[in-house]
């Protein structure tokens, strides 16, 4: 069906018929999951198609093409987010990178979209992460607008919270992994704070902190906001704002508990 519309030059309709293809891939029952690469064919399928006709991808954009894709892709398998779909995807993003506002609707649907990208084996994920990291660093301004230091933490809250250990318990495999993809994603949040830092995000720090109720993760934090208190760049101005919400007693604390 898409082949027919794509060969006969039918326009925008080679969209409609990429619709029911990705319907029918993506619909596949988790007991008869969809094979591991069908889903990276169907995106390099995608691609090639808005790369061959700007109607294509005017439409694609105009019938919220990256919402409906996002949406299938909370449903398959973890074990069809492949490092190759990742990077499918990540050519899609480069395709459209001359037009904020359909790179932006990518990044909504697509690639911040943690539905997604949580579930799949830990090497998608600490990549997913990872490149998440350096889109921030090239469109900080624009990242930090939907993307900002409150998001990351609801990622983290919502996705990557660990349940209470014993000190003494050691971490299983699955935790490492956690923890690993927190580190990551504190180091996103990092990147915000020592660039233009911002009194909310602070204060977004400060409510999580008191919020979370977890000693892993608020040690974890409280860690990045030491790393930067010793950073010469950025201890001046981030101690002041952190004295000025009383978190800084409670940073250099931790810091003091840790070297014990």
């Amino acid at each position: 069906y898409t082949g027919r519309y794509y060969q006969e030059g039918g326009g925008g309709k080679d969209m409609e018929g990429t619709v029911v293809l990705a319907k029918k891939i993506f619909s596949w029952e988790s007991d008869n999951c969809t094979p591991s690469e069908a889903v990276t064919s169907f995106l390099l399928l995608l691609l090639a198609m808005l790369k061959d006709s700007s109607t294509n991808e005017q439409v694609f954009f105009l019938a919220e093409g990256p919402a409906t894709i996002g949406a299938l892709l909370q449903k398959v398998c973890p074990s069809c987010l492949t490092v190759s779909a990742l990077s499918a995807i990540q050519q899609l993003v480069e395709h459209v990178a001359c037009s904020s506002r359909h790179r932006s609707d990518l990044y909504q649907s697509l690639l911040f979209d943690f539905r997604i990208w949580s579930r799949p084996e830990f090497s998608v994920k600490i990549g997913h992460t990872q490149y998440l990291s350096t889109i921030v660093k090239d469109h900080l301004s624009e990242c930090r607008r939907e993307f900002g230091v409150q998001y990351f933490l609801d990622v983290i809250r919502t996705f990557y919270k660990p349940s209470e250990r014993q000190e003494t318990e050691e971490l299983s495999p699955h935790e490492e992994e956690q923890r690993s993809i927190r580190a990551a994603i504190f180091s996103i949040i990092k990147l915000y704070v020592m660039h233009d830092m911002k009194t909310d995000e602070l204060d977004a720090v400060l409510l999580f902190l008191f919020a979370i109720n977890n000693d892993i993760v608020v040690e974890e934090l409280l860690r990045v906001l030491l790393s930067l208190l010793t950073t010469s760049s950025y201890q001046d101005s981030l101690a002041s704002a952190l004295w000025g919400r009383g978190l800084v007693i409670l940073v250099l604390v931790q810091a003091q508990s840790m070297a014990v």
